[in-house]
């Protein structure tokens, strides 16, 4: 079989700043240090981050090197920690875990009438709550190996929030709404969930307001520790925003676990309906607001949608993922 590393061209790196000499991060070496242990810790999970490539092999074998010291939430499944996702021309093809230091492998082999010796595209998600020490591609001694497709929108999409940006109780990687929405939209995008850290610190700020992109997905809420603290943040990062893109569409989203008696779930609502109304009323065109309330519905079934009550399970994620695409849609056609 003929074999490819991570860093070898055709494939490609997609999602993460830093992919060099065994280093695998969401944010720059530079912006880590600034900001809080949380992020330093959660910047190196590869949340969102895929390798992709074309091939018309019959046989496809993975290999890679889990590390395993992750954070081991209560949340968090052994998949989030060590699994990545495969996905073959935009479809779940299987997934493959592993505890111990060993090289972890994936083979695929096409399914039962599948046509034979055709281009397919590839698409590896690497771990969730984790990262990896290197990954490598195995193919058929006669396949070929090209870089992969365009994306549609090549300019990336921006996510910016908690744990449930992050896609910490997905069953997979490839499950979160994050990866869902943009899968089937056919764009580039960053995901920077950054479990139990996002809180909109001066840094953070600038960085977001100084990356290229299409469209910002301010997904922050839940880790603001009061909706006092929510309020001094989460207007000022914004307009930090809006100083270097005055016209980049922004999506305002709000906790998908609102619950009607939690004094601080309205509190927070309310703090970020009136940024986006006020940016409304300064004549900003490029704003939109989804309340995450909606997302599970107003029946007994919104309580299916989690694991614990807050974070979502593949059923919530499928329910975000439902009520962010339009909105998400719209604004990448229109730009």
């Amino acid at each position: 079989m003929k074999h490819f590393n991570i860093n070898q061209e055709p494939l490609t790196v997609h999602g993460l700043a830093v992919h060099e000499n065994g280093m695998f991060f969401r944010l720059p070496l530079d912006v880590i240090d600034t900001v809080s242990d949380g992020v330093s810790q959660h910047a190196r999970d590869s949340a969102g981050a895929r390798v992709r490539f074309r091939t018309d092999s019959e046989t496809l074998n993975i290999t890679y090197r889990p590390y395993l010291t992750a954070f081991d939430g209560y949340i968090i499944s052994r998949a989030a920690k060590t699994m990545i996702g495969v996905y073959i021309d935009g479809c779940f093809a299987g997934a493959t875990a592993k505890t111990n230091s060993e090289h972890a492998t994936f083979t695929y082999n096409p399914r039962p009438g599948a046509k034979k010796k055709e281009m397919q595209d590839v698409m590896i998600y690497l771990p969730m709550n984790n990262s990896i020490e290197d990954l490598n591609v195995a193919v058929d001694d006669d396949a070929q190996v090209l870089a992969p497709r365009p994306y549609k929108y090549e300019k990336p999409v921006y996510f910016y929030g908690s744990s449930i940006t992050h896609g910490l109780a997905g069953s997979h990687p490839g499950r979160s709404y994050v990866d869902q929405v943009c899968r089937k939209l056919d764009t580039e995008y960053v995901n920077l969930g950054l479990s139990g850290s996002c809180r909109a610190e001066e840094p953070m700020r600038h960085y977001l307001a100084a990356q290229e992109m299409s469209v910002f997905v301010y997904d922050y809420d839940h880790n603001a520790p009061t909706p006092e603290y929510l309020a001094q943040t989460h207007e000022p990062l914004f307009l930090t925003f809006r100083e270097k893109q005055p016209d980049t569409p922004v999506i305002f989203i709000t906790r998908p676990d609102f619950y009607k008696w939690n004094e601080s779930d309205i509190k927070s609502r309310e703090i970020i309906r009136a940024t986006y109304e006020r940016a409304l009323a300064r004549g900003d065109k490029n704003v939109r607001f989804i309340d995450g309330e909606s997302f599970f519905g107003y029946d007994d079934d919104r309580y299916e949608c989690t694991v614990d009550g807050c974070h979502p399970n593949d059923r919530g994620f499928d329910k975000m993922a439902e009520g962010v695409l339009p909105v998400l849609k719209e604004l990448l056609e229109k730009n």
